[in-house]
């Protein structure tokens, strides 16, 4: 099925960049469901864009925010990565206009979820690395993510290590994490918990804490460091 040129030329104007194969354009916006698809979906350019845009939001934090330590550093890009910015960016393009669906999910928009609509974002972002390079790709994501790289506020919001590992869990269909408190020690103007967090399919870590709710965070840190998740 071809696209109306019309529909590609307005998604065009609205990430500013004219591509010079359709054909990378056409692909990072068909979804895994379009089951008539003689060409691939967007599934390999969705990996391709995840990584382009990890790589340059991190060095632009590092090149900005000369004075932020490392932790510091990996609150922000967690922040401006995560799916809840991709899909915000999805939204403000009206992406979700120029998706190839089956027709399960065409005839049903409200089954079509935030996280589709990120990893669309980032298959376009693969396929703008395809087409333009590096350079080209970077001009348009730091273009697209503005409002939030030059928001102090914005910048400034804690991650929760906990809502990154659970979004995580959720994205890749695996249970939910469940933390334990397996034992208190210490004086009770001092005390020290230990917590266990476990995931039914991944594993389980361990972490110490001040109070339970600091002990959980440290667990869940200590999680995605130890089973490289994120």
């Amino acid at each position: 099925m071809i696209r109306k040129i019309q529909n590609i030329n307005n998604l065009e104007d609205k990430i500013n960049y004219k591509f010079k194969d359709i054909n990378l354009l056409e692909e990072a916006l068909t979804h895994s469901s379009f089951k008539n698809n003689t060409k691939s979906n967007q599934e390999r350019l969705e990996f391709l864009g995840d990584r382009v845009l990890g790589l340059v939001i991190a060095e632009y934090l590092f090149q900005n925010f000369i004075s932020d330590r490392e932790g510091l550093l990996t609150n922000k890009f967690r922040y401006l990565i995560q799916n809840k910015q991709c899909t915000n960016i999805a939204k403000k393009i009206d992406i979700i206009d120029y998706i190839q669906f089956g027709s399960s999910k065409k005839n049903n928009k409200k089954s079509i979820s935030d996280s589709i609509l990120a990893d669309s974002v980032e298959a376009l972002l693969g396929a703008i690395y395809i087409d333009g390079g590096f350079n080209k790709s970077k001009k348009i994501i730091l273009s697209l993510w503005d409002e939030y790289l030059t928001n102090e506020e914005t910048l400034n919001a804690k991650v929760s290590v906990k809502n990154i590992l659970q979004e995580y869990l959720h994205l890749n269909n695996f249970s939910q994490a469940s933390y334990l408190v397996i034992s208190k020690d210490g004086q009770d103007h001092e005390p020290n918990f230990l917590v266990e967090v476990s995931v039914v399919e991944i594993g389980k870590a361990k972490a110490h804490g001040k109070s339970i709710k600091d002990a959980e965070i440290n667990a869940a840190q200590k999680f995605i460091e130890e089973f490289n998740i994120g």
